[in-house]
């Protein structure tokens, strides 16, 4: 079992790390895997954070697993977007994979934040602009004036309970690994 993943501001590789230390995964930043060795693991995860509803890097590391014959794959995406708010999530993973994947591929999103001091002049340029369009925009719905006030400053509501359900389903491949 491996865990790759692509972290810009630290959330995805703090939830990558947390996830390893629970189920004894192997883990790597994606820059310097291997993808053809990647292939020798019985379950490879791919983590990305969330950035205008792409997982970053997925789509790559996607076309290169198919390439190098991954067939056993998890992904999950970090991103600052309230868990609770499942629809908007679920638009995310339509704009991720497709219906026949999201059947064969878990998936998991984990709530983490928004780190402006790790962010790149690109990055904060973006979400200046997104701020200010926040701001700007009248009738706001309930959700709006919520994401208009978080987006203010940087936060972190990553937390070892939103990785628990792809924790346990990783267990369970250990599980069955062992019998």
């Amino acid at each position: 079992m491996i865990i790759i993943y692509k972290s810009k501001t630290g959330f995805t590789k703090k939830y990558a790390e947390l996830i390893a230390a629970e189920t004894g995964a192997e883990i790597l930043p994606v820059e310097k895997a291997d993808m053809k060795s990647l292939a020798t693991h019985d379950v490879v995860v791919f983590g990305g954070r969330c950035c205008g509803g792409v997982v970053d890097g997925l789509d790559d590391f996607r076309k290169q697993a198919e390439k190098n014959g991954i067939s056993n794959l998890l992904v999950f995406c970090t991103g600052a977007t309230p868990a609770e708010m499942t629809d908007m999530i679920g638009e995310m993973w339509k704009n991720n994979l497709s219906e026949e994947d999201m059947k064969k591929i878990p998936h998991y999103y984990l709530e983490s934040g928004i780190c402006y001091e790790k962010m790149n002049f690109a990055d904060k340029m973006m979400m200046k602009a997104f701020r200010h369009m926040m701001k700007k925009k009248n009738d706001k719905t309930e959700y709006e004036e919520a994401l208009a006030k978080a987006i203010e400053q940087s936060y972190d509501n990553s937390s070892p309970e939103n990785a628990r359900p792809l924790i346990e389903k990783l267990m369970q491949y250990r599980t069955s690994e062992s019998s």
